[in-house]
Formats: structure tokens, sequence, C-alpha cells
């Protein structure tokens, strides 16, 4: 026999082998059987987009940071140079967001940074919170930035990682969401679901943090699914005041994402359960808008969405995270590659995004602001 028709006996061997291991996969896909959410397409609508660092001209990979208006009305914009890498982009405007001065890599702000960082107001100090790397504090450290003052701190009372965002309590604490991965047993949990296993394990922790944030009080898992990968978690409180919610996407993306609840500042959580098919997604964000409705951020990642991949908006009320999901979906951008909307903030009437993506075939992911005017979330429902 010609070695040319052995190599296509193995070749048609081999993808009979992959096939049937593709068939017997038990992956069961995202329920979306009750998808009936509206979406209105904004994609297109580029006069919403101010590009702040253009990954078309420069070819880098713009991404992870963080952007906001502080309240003595100072907006500054910061990101990473590549997937948290050592080299750290600063950017500020005098015009709300119209031009950007960028800085590169300022020394005086950030030295061996991992990434950019995550804003957070602590007693009324705007502070940026970020991971370092660096020969003189080790591998992986956690610091936080004075953004008015200009003074950087580093906290030794957090180890490794710091939440996506936190909230204060009634006796003064502030509650935080943070990610451990774990990987003991986790292909064994998963089956052939994730046969390579380069899923990683990860499961919640909910984090009570001292009345400065400089500190870890109290750590414990928020909650797990032997099968699933959980992370990212967004906290949010009730309306009322009474409850918190906390969002959470599924690392694999062959699941719903989950939501958990607290009547009791934390102490305490509910069994998870799905959210909708409409608030399937990456790295929740969520706000209220000030009419009391919920404006959450993501990167689309439900199987079967007519969005899928990209980066959209859901708009609803805070009862909808448990019952039919009802409300509707903006589309903000077409993503050609990877992207995130990483900062989300509502004031002087516009709600205001910071975040990254590719906006064309041709862009290595630029680092982008987005500002749509509250009056067209209005216009647009009218036109329904």
């Amino acid at each position: 026999m010609k070695k040319r028709h052995i190599f296509i006996i193995l070749t048609i061997v081999l993808i009979s082998i992959w096939m049937v291991i593709l068939h017997t996969r038990q992956v069961p896909p995202i329920d979306i059987s009750g998808w009936n959410i509206p979406i209105k397409d904004w994609s297109k609508q580029r006069q919403y987009i101010t590009v702040i660092q253009s990954g078309v001209k420069s070819q880098m990979y713009n991404g992870h940071g963080d952007g906001r208006i502080l309240k003595n009305g100072y907006m500054y914009a910061t990101w990473c140079r590549g997937h948290a890498v050592r080299w750290l982009y600063w950017a500020d405007s005098t015009d709300d967001g119209k031009t950007w001065d960028v800085r590169e890599n300022p020394r005086s702000l950030y030295q061996g940074v991992y990434c950019s960082g995550q804003y957070q107001e602590i007693n009324g100090i705007e502070y940026l919170y970020y991971a370092r790397k660096t020969e003189v504090f080790g591998e992986h450290t956690i610091h936080r930035y004075d953004i008015v003052n200009k003074k950087s701190e580093y906290l030794p009372g957090i180890p490794r990682i710091y939440p996506r965002n936190a909230l204060k309590l009634s006796n003064g604490n502030y509650l935080g969401v943070c990610d451990w991965i774990v990987k003991d047993e986790w292909i064994k949990a998963c089956g052939n679901q994730y046969p390579s296993g380069k899923i990683e394990k990860m499961i919640p922790r909910i984090t009570v943090f001292n009345k400065d944030m400089s500190k870890f009080i109290s750590d414990k898992p928020l909650t797990d699914i032997k099968d699933r990968s959980l992370n990212e978690g967004w906290l949010i409180h009730s309306p009322n005041k009474k409850e918190i919610a906390c969002l959470l996407r599924e690392e694999s993306h062959l699941y719903s994402s989950y939501v958990v609840f607290s009547t009791d500042e934390g102490m305490t959580w509910s069994k998870p359960q799905t959210l909708p098919p409409g608030l399937t997604g990456d790295q929740h964000e969520a706000i209220y808008l000030p009419d009391g409705r919920m404006f959450i951020t993501m990167k689309d990642v439900a199987i079967g969405s007519p969005t899928k991949g990209d980066m959209v908006a859901w708009i609803g009320n805070y009862e909808d995270l448990t019952k039919d999901g009802k409300g509707y979906r903006i589309r903000l951008i077409d993503t050609k590659r990877d992207g995130m909307i990483d900062s989300v903030q509502v004031l002087n009437g516009h709600v205001y995004m910071w975040g990254y993506g590719s906006l064309s075939l041709k862009d290595n992911h630029s680092f982008y602001m987005l500002k749509i005017p509250l009056t067209d979330l209005v216009k647009q429902e009218e036109a329904q």
C-alpha cells in the first residue's frame, strides 16, 4: 500500500474518532428557547464612540482598563498594553471626552503594573485599585492610587486580588467578591466536558474589608456548583437597599450566567439560579438609571444569541433578574475580536462607558469611550 493511501486512511480514522468524541460530550447548551427580548442595534451609530487609543494605528492590544468622571469633574481613562502586562497608559480629558491627552507609562503612578485597576470611592477618597508585579514587592501585590492627590499605597492586608466593585455596609465595612482558582479535582468534577483542562475552576469568595478597605477582615466561598466555574462577581443593591444581588459569569460559556441574593448584607446567600438568557454574558457591570431601571453592560456569550460576542447593554427592572427577563438589549458595539466594557457611569444626563475592542477587522483592540444621552434612550423606547 502506498504511503499516500495510508495517510488518507489514518486521516479518515482520526476524523471519525474526533466526531465520536464530539457527539458523546455531555455539554448542555444554554437554553434560549424563551428568547424573545427586543434588541436595538446601535453598533453603527459611531457618534457615541470616541477612540482614546487606536489599535489600528498602533497595532497594539489596548485593554483591561477603567474610566471615570471624578467628583471634581476630572475625567480620566487608564488601560494596559496587552493582556495584563507591565505597561500602562493614562489619559485625561478637559472637554467631556471629546479629546484626550494620552501619556505612556507614567512612572509617578505605576511601575510594573499587572492590571490597570478598578475605581472605588472609600470614605470620600477616590482610589484606583490595581495589581502590580515588581522585584521589590514580589510576584503579585495589591496597591491603590489616590487619583486626586496622586499618591500610591501598597496594601499588604489584601493578598493577591481585589474585587471588581465593593458596597459599603451599615457598619462601615466594605463587601466585595474576589475570584480564587481551584485546581484540585476540577477535571474530575467536569468529566469529559473540559478534557484538556483549559478552563480553570474558579470559586467566587465573598470578602469583607475594613472601614478604609485596606485589608481583609473575613473571606469565605460565596457559592459553588460542582461542574461550573463562576467568577467576575458584580454586587448591586436592590432599589430599597434591603437586598444585595451578585451577578456571576460562567467561565466555560457553555452555561447561563448566574445570580445569588443576600438579605443580611452578605452573611448568607441564596442558592445560585440562572439569569434570563438576555443576561448571559461576561463581566456584568450594573448601575441604576435616574428613572430607577437597571442598565447592565456585558459581553454577550449566550449560545444562539443574535449578538453573540458583541458588547451589549440590558435595560430592565431589578425584579427581572429572577423572572422572565423582560426589558430590552442594546447592541452597543459589533466586536470583530475580543472586547469588554470596563466601567459605566451615569452623570450629567448621559451614560458614560469605557472599554476596549476591535471596531473593525483592521483594529487590534482600541480603547474607547461611549457617551449616550439619556434622552436618546427615551426616544428609542417611544419609537417602539
